[in-house]
């Protein structure tokens, strides 16, 4: 297609070859080959086209001189610019059949005449014909006014901002029309087809629309024409109804407020639902009308639509406004009748009112009714039933059988109840076997043989009442049930039935015509017993379905006490049972509990119960003291307690040691201390304890002296285990019983190592020891033996001689000395001085012996008697120093006093009372005691004063 468009374009800006001109394209078509000449083409076109006038078919040869790159430039821009443009350019001629150029622009022309289509001229510029302007080429030699696609605009669906543009079109097969649209000074362009929407335009104001055609022919010349300016009213707002006034008929006024201000006419339209259009006055120009004869509770669709002012006047959309007048009290059902009556519904037939006067949604039924013909009112009821479109109404509710009605009719629409109604008379439902009778309580007492029981009639007797019949079924002492019949009149079969063949029919009672109280005695009942009378009633339906069951209770007596006797514990079952007190009665209780013997607290308990047994829990300890306390009871007071103690079995492993631990731990023992399982898990009787090494084979056993089973709290044990040296131990303890194979819960002390006991060094210290005593007895010896030598020697430093007084058998029996010392300790006894010459370490004789030395120091005398000193030292040495009692000593005194007399030499030693004194701690009597003595011997303690110095020297 482009390259034909192109052909077509060098045709017309370098015109047609003359026919005389042409050659066969065959014979003289030569093809350049040098660098001026770009191609040379032969085409041969055979063109047959249809004219609107005609059909011809022709065949034309023509030669199209094609441009060469050397001498020719083509500028193609606009259509204007092509007939303007003078170009020279050198030319090679050709055949070319063309089929779809038109013939006019095939026509070669020097001036206009040449043309000869209609409305053709020619383009003396390029030598082609062409259509004059304002015309455009729609075939191959026809010329077509453009005005001929001038738009005829139209409009639609015009809204209050919107406008719908239409307008028409020519459709000519080879020329493109598209369209520019014009409103408002606004345009639209590049439109292909009609229709086009233009929005946002304002609401009840004029608009222009003009629509321009541009129209391009086969030539490809452009052509316009713009159709006449069309104006059009958008359309108005709708008005604003006033709708909040409310409606009551028959007159209402509809008002409304209008919101655009040039309004000519108002069009007014009044639909009543479901009755089509009522009349109005139209068209209005007031903003309100009034409306009569209107019906109440009606819906009402009132329309108003808004014309603006001319010219082009618009209308609005439709204001609408559904309104309801207000309902006013209907009118009664025009007919009513019952269609059907059964035993619990009654279906009646209701025809509406001719007034309703709103919308009916249904009807109230009033029911009244009796049960009995003797009660003084109706009891009534209401029931509302909704709108039915079979027009019956089926009434449940407040039916029952046998019952004879009065029911009344009201209409109901939406908004009232009609005040009057229609009422139907007497109507009665079928009868059905009667309810159940109503207790009533009778004010007679209690005894312990008969009882008066009383009812009342049925408060539903779903018929005539005709009849009751009482069952006695229940007690002890009744072998077959006991049956009582009150009728009023003679019971009969045909009422009644046959008896029941288990029954003994006991008497029979006449009631009174609407009686409503029954009173019944039975008799010969059994005291504390609980009876139970079964009531019903009969009507021409029948018997009662639902019988009334009435209970009577006797007197009861308070009852004995279960005996200890009678008690059995099943240690198998785990069940206590006891045997049951005498008592000629039905409400004999038990009130049970189970208490913890040693605890004292109650583990269970379980009140009024009937059976003389109570089932212990599994739960209960092992080899456990309980106690079951049992207290009979009645209605007339409860018995002594009775108290059962029992033990549960063992059972289960026997409890496991509390705390074991060492508290004292050698190489070879250990002493192991632990309390004994709580009572509540001992699980049997334990009578001792044993000890397995896990790590060894040494068992040890411990056995309970006194073993106490059911001490609450648990005592303390210890035992002694003897172990081996450097041996592993993990050491069980669990306890044993007197049960055999009984098992026991095992505990564990933590393993340990026993430790090597140092080597035996008891010979080795019995030894050290001996010898110890050996050497201690001989220090001893040498402290006797010294004590004794210093003894001897003091005294006879005290008696100044070393003779001896010698036995019957020539022994020494006395030392002088010795008898001295002891005299001297003896006087100062005998006196009372020791305390006074007691020194800061207490009375010792040696200080005494001492202090006389020291007093008779200055004494210069001592008797030199070798012979008599070693003598008396040899004596002391072979014989064991002599003791003398009290008249020894007092002849010894006498003896050195006579002495002491021979002797002559005396010595004053007044002068060393107060030094002697202070360094002896002497009282004055005591060192005047002293003195005294001394100087009874100065003579001699003079001599063993030298004698004692003599000795230390040598």
């Amino acid at each position: 297609m482009a390259i034909l468009r192109g052909l077509l374009v060098l045709f017309v800006l370098f015109g047609s070859i003359p026919s005389g001109n042409t050659q066969n394209v065959t014979d003289e078509t030569t093809v350049a080959e040098d660098t001026t000449t770009e191609a040379v083409i032969s085409v041969t076109t055979e063109t047959s086209t249809a004219m609107e006038a005609d059909t011809t078919e022709s065949s034309t040869n023509v030669t199209v001189a094609m441009v060469t790159n050397a001498t020719t430039t083509v500028m193609m821009t606009t259509t204007a610019e092509m007939e303007t443009e003078q170009t020279t350019m050198e030319t090679t001629t050709m055949y070319i059949p063309m089929t779809t150029l038109a013939p006019i622009i095939l026509t070669n022309c020097t001036d206009n005449d040449t043309c000869t289509a209609s409305n053709s001229i020619c383009n003396i510029a390029i030598g082609v014909c062409q259509c004059e302007d304002k015309y455009v080429l729609v075939n191959d030699t026809i010329c077509r006014t453009v005005d001929a696609f001038k738009a005829n605009v139209t409009f639609k669906n015009v809204t209050d901002n919107s406008v719908l543009v239409d307008w028409t079109t020519v459709d000519i097969s080879g020329v493109d029309v598209y369209y520019e649209v014009i409103f408002n000074n606004t345009t639209l362009l590049n439109i292909s087809a009609p229709p086009q929407l233009i929005t946002n335009l304002s609401n009840g104001e004029v608009q222009s629309v003009q629509v321009t055609s541009i129209v391009k022919g086969r030539d490809d010349r452009t052509e316009t024409v713009m159709s006449e300016v069309s104006l059009i009213r958008t359309a108005p707002l709708m008005p604003i109804f006033n709708n909040s006034i409310p409606y009551e008929a028959p007159n209402v006024t509809i008002m409304w407020t209008p919101r655009n201000p040039d309004v000519d006419l108002y069009y007014i339209y009044l639909k009543p639902e479901g009755h089509g259009t009522m009349s109005v006055d139209n068209p209005t120009n007031e903003t309100s009308l009034s409306l009569t004869d209107l019906k109440p509770g009606t819906n009402y669709m009132f329309t108003v639509i808004q014309q603006t002012n001319g010219p082009y006047a618009s209308n609005s959309s439709e204001a609408t406004l559904n309104i309801r007048t207000e309902s006013t009290e209907p009118g009664p059902p025009t007919a009513v009748e019952v269609v059907d009556a059964g035993q619990r519904n009654i279906s009646i037939n209701v025809t509406d009112t001719d007034t309703p006067n709103g919308d009916i949604i249904g009807y109230r039924f009033h029911i009244m009714y009796k049960f009995y013909p003797d009660e003084v009112t109706y009891r009534v009821n209401t029931d509302f039933l909704r709108k039915m479109m079979s027009n019956i109404y089926v009434l449940e509710r407040h039916i029952y059988p046998g019952v004879q009605y009065k029911i009344a009719v009201f209409t109901v629409n939406d908004a009232f109840n009609s005040s009057s109604n229609v009422t139907l008379q007497d109507i009665t439902t079928l009868p059905d076997t009667p309810g159940q009778v109503e207790s009533y309580s009778s004010s007679n007492n209690k005894t312990t043989s008969y009882a008066v029981i009383s009812w009342r009639r049925p408060s539903h007797p779903n018929g005539n009442m005709k009849a009751y019949r009482a069952v006695l079924d229940s007690g002890p002492d009744i072998t077959s049930c006991r049956i009582y019949y009150l009728c009023l009149d003679v019971c009969n079969n045909t009422i009644l039935g046959p008896p029941k063949d288990t029954c003994t029919i006991s008497n029979d009672t006449t009631l009174m015509e609407h009686q409503t109280i029954m009173y019944l005695l039975v008799d010969n009942l059994r005291l504390g017993t609980t009876y139970t009378l079964s009531v019903v009633g009969y009507n021409e339906a029948g018997e009662g379905k639902n019988p009334r069951r009435v209970s009577l209770t006797t007197k009861s007596k308070r009852p004995d006490q279960v005996e200890i006797g009678s008690f059995n514990f099943d240690k198998q079952r785990y069940i206590v049972t006891w045997r049951s007190p005498s008592f000629p009665g039905e409400d004999l209780r038990y009130n049970v509990s189970l208490e913890d013997a040693l605890r004292e607290y109650v583990v269970l308990s379980s009140n009024n119960r009937n059976e003389t047994s109570f089932s212990l829990p599994n739960t209960l300890h092992k080899f456990y003291n309980y106690t079951v306390v049992v207290v009979a009871q009645t209605s007339a007071g409860a018995a002594n307690p009775t108290r059962y103690p029992f033990r549960t079995p063992y059972g289960g492993k026997l409890g496991a040691p509390q705390g074991p631990k060492i508290i004292e731990y050698t190489c070879e023992r250990i002493k192991i201390t632990w309390f004994e399982p709580d009572v509540r898990v001992r699980n049997g009787p334990i009578t001792g304890y044993k000890f397995k090494n896990k790590d060894g084979n040494e068992v040890w056993t411990y056995t309970i002296s006194r073993p106490e089973y059911w001490a609450t709290q648990s005592k303390q044990f210890t035992h002694d285990l003897n172990i081996k040296q450097l041996t592993s131990y993990f050491i069980e303890i669990y306890a044993f019983s007197s049960i055999s194979n009984q098992e026991a819960n095992i505990i564990t002390i933590r393993k340990f190592q026993s430790t090597e006991c140092p080597k035996d060094n008891t010979p080795e210290i019995v030894g050290i020891v001996f010898a110890f005593l050996i050497l201690l007895g001989i220090c001893l010896a040498v402290i006797i033996f010294v004590y004794r030598k210093k003894v001897r020697e003091i005294a006879l430093l005290l008696t100044g001689t070393s003779s001896f007084t010698s036995d019957i058998n020539g022994r020494p029996t006395r030392c002088f000395a010795t008898s001295f010392a002891l005299d001297l300790s003896f006087d100062i006894k005998k006196k009372g001085l020791a305390p006074q010459i007691r020194g800061p370490k207490g009375f010792r004789t040696e200080d005494l012996i001492v202090a006389r030395n020291e007093i008779v120091s200055s004494i210069q005398f001592r008797k030199r008697h070798d012979d008599e000193e070693q003598h008396t030292e040899r004596a002391l040495e072979l014989s064991p120093l002599i003791q003398t009692d009290e008249y020894d000593n007092t002849a010894l005194i006498v003896q050195v006093n006579e002495e002491e007399k021979k002797k002559k030499e005396t010595f004053n030693v007044q002068n060393n009372y107060t030094h002697y004194a202070k360094k002896w701690y002497l009282s004055k009597p005591a060192l005047s005691f002293l003195v005294e003595k001394s100087s009874e011997n100065t003579h001699i303690l003079q001599q063993n004063i030298n004698l004692s110095k003599l000795g230390e020297s040598s």
